[in-house]
C-alpha cells in the first residue's frame, strides 16, 4: 500500500557514499530519495514485490532516484520488471530477502489446436492477468547457428484474463498442446529488458526458492535471479541500443534452477562483491554480446561456473570460485566474427571444479588468462581449444587431468607453476614451463 507523503530529493552522488562501493551510475543532480518497509513507515508499504515495484516506477518517473528497501522477507509473486527505469538505484538495508512465491502449475484440461487463444485448465487457481506461462509437452523445433535441428518442448504464453479454469491469452498459439500437458507460471527475480541506462542494485539478498519450483522451467531466461537482456538475433548481433551501465553490488544469489546472473547484449556493466550460490546453472553468465562488463570479486558456490559466450572485452577479475561444473568457461555459439575475443581472465582462484578448472573452448582467440589459481580441477587445470592467447603466471595444482592442455594454434603459455604436465597437441604454440 502506497502511503502517499511529499518525496524528499538529495542527490544521488551523495548517497552512493553510504554504499560499500562507490561506483554507481550517474544520475540527475536533484534525485528521488524513497523507502519500501513493511511496517507502515515507508513511502510504500507492503510484503510482496508490489510496493517495490511502486517505489521504483515512481523514482522513474521523478527522473531517477534511488529506492532504500527496509528489511524483511518481499514475497514475489511476479517478478520485479525494471526495462527502462534509468538512473535508479535500488538499495537493499541488511536483512532484506526477496524470496520467490511458490511456483503456480496447471495442468491442461482438453486438446487445444493450434490457433487458440483459449486453454482450458483442471484449475487455474492461482494465475492472472499478465502471467507468462511456459507449457510443456509441444512439438517446437529451431535451427541453431551452426545448422543443427534443436527440439524446444515448450512455449511461451502470456495470460490475458483469467474466467473460471480458463486461461485466455494475449496471442494465439503457435502450437497444438495437448490434453494433460502441464504448465506453470514462470519469470525471473528481477528483470531488464530493452534499452536501460544507468541501473544499480545492492544489498539484496535474492532467494528463488527452487524446493517450492517443483517443475525446473525449460526455457533458461526464467528462474534466475537478474536477468537483462538488450534488443539482439543470433544472425545479426545487437539489433539496438544494449542495456548500459547496469551494477550489482553486494548481493546475494541463491538456490535458482537456471542462472544467478545472466546477461544478454549489456554493456559497461558490472557485477561485484555478489555471493553467487546453489544454481543449477551458471552462477554469473555474460551470454551473448556482452562486451566491456566487468565481473569482480565475487564468490561463486555450487553452480555450473563463471560463464562468458560470445562476449568481448571483458574483465573476469578476483573472483573465488568452488565446487562448481568447471571454474570459468568462454565458447561461441552465435557465427559472427569478432565475438569471444580480448577478455581478460585475471587473478581468480578455482578449487574443486568439478570438470576443467578454465576452459577457452573453439574459436575462442585472443584472451588473456593471468595470475589465476586452480586448485583440485577434476579435469585439466586449463585447456585452451581456440587460438592466440596469452597464458601466463597461472597456478595449477592437484588436477585430475593434465595441468594444461593445448590443443589451437598460436598460443602463448609461459611461466605457469603446475603439478602436472602441460601438454601440447596443437600448433605454433609457444611454451615456457618456468619463469627463468
Amino acid at each position: 500500500m502506497h502511503r502517499p507523503i511529499e518525496r524528499r530529493r538529495i542527490p544521488l552522488v551523495v548517497l552512493a557514499l553510504t554504499l560499500s562501493l562507490g561506483q554507481v551510475p550517474a544520475a540527475p543532480g536533484n534525485a528521488v530519495l524513497l523507502t519500501v518497509a513493511q511496517d507502515g513507515s515507508g513511502d510504500y508499504n507492503g510484503r510482496t514485490e508490489q510496493p517495490i515495484q511502486n517505489a521504483v516506477d515512481a523514482a522513474r518517473d521523478g527522473g531517477g532516484g534511488t529506492v532504500v528497501v527496509r528489511p524483511g522477507t518481499y514475497v514475489l509473486n511476479r517478478g520485479l520488471d525494471l526495462a527502462g527505469r534509468n538512473n535508479v538505484l535500488v538499495q537493499g538495508e541488511p536483512g532484506v530477502v526477496l524470496k520467490l512465491a511458490p511456483q503456480r502449475i496447471g495442468t491442461v484440461a482438453s486438446d487445444v489446436v493450434a490457433g487458440e487463444k483459449i486453454l482450458p485448465l483442471e484449475d487455474a487457481s492461482g494465475f492472472f492477468p499478465g502471467a507468462r506461462i511456459e507449457i510443456r509437452a509441444t512439438g517446437r523445433t529451431n535451427i541453431t547457428p551452426s545448422g543443427k535441428k534443436h527440439a524446444i518442448p515448450y512455449v511461451m504464453a502470456v495470460v490475458d484474463r483469467v474466467e473460471g479454469n480458463v486461461l485466455h491469452l494475449q496471442t494465439p498459439l503457435k502450437y497444438a498442446v495437448p490434453r494433460a500437458s502441464e504448465l506453470s507460471m514462470v519469470f525471473n527475480a528481477i528483470s531488464v529488458r530493452g534499452r536501460t541506462i544507468d541501473l544499480a542494485l545492492t544489498g539484496l539478498t535474492i532467494d528463488m526458492n527452487r524446493d517450492e519450483w517443483p517443475l525446473p522451467p525449460l526455457n533458461h531466461t526464467y528462474h534466475c535471479g537478474v536477468f537483462a537482456a538488450g534488443p539482439y538475433s543470433y544472425e545479426k548481433g545487437p539489433t539496438g541500443p544494449p542495456v548500459e551501465l547496469f551494477y550489482i553490488l553486494d548481493c546475494t544469489i541463491k538456490n535458482a534452477h537456471h542462472r544467478g546472473i545472466a546477461w544478454y547484449s549489456v554493456c559497461h556493466g558490472k557485477v561485484h562483491g555478489c555471493t553467487i550460490e546453489n544454481t543449477h546453472a551458471e552462477g554469473i553468465d555474460l551470454d551473448h554480446f556482452c562486451y566491456y562488463s566487468e565481473v569482480v570479486n565475487n564468490r561463486v558456490l555450487n553452480c555450473r561456473n563463471i560463464e562468458l559466450n560470445d562476449a568481448s572485452h571483458c574483465l573476469v577479475t578476483d573472483n573465488t570460485i568452488e565446487d562448481c561444473g568447471v571454474g570459468i568457461v568462454i565458447w561461441q555459439w552465435c557465427k559472427l566474427p569478432d565475438l569471444n575475443v580480448r577478455n581478460l581472465v585475471l587473478g581468480n582462484t578455482i578449487r574443486g571444479a568439478k570438470g576443467i578448472g578454465i576452459h577457452c573452448r573453439t574459436d575462442v582467440d585472443n584472451n588473456t588468462i593471468r595470475n589465476n589459481t586452480v586448485i583440485g580441477s577434476r579435469g585439466a587445470g586449463i585447456r585452451l581449444e581456440g587460438a592466440e592467447n596469452s597464458v601466463a603466471h597461472n597456478t595449477v595444482e592437484g588436477s585430475g587431468g593434465n595441468a594444461i592442455e593445448i590443443l589451437g594454434a598460436g598460443n602463448a603459455v609461459h611461466y605457469n607453476q603446475c603439478e602436472g604436465k602441460i601438454v601440447d597437441t596443437g600448433k605454433g604454440n609457444d611454451v615456457v614451463e618456468r619463469a627463468p
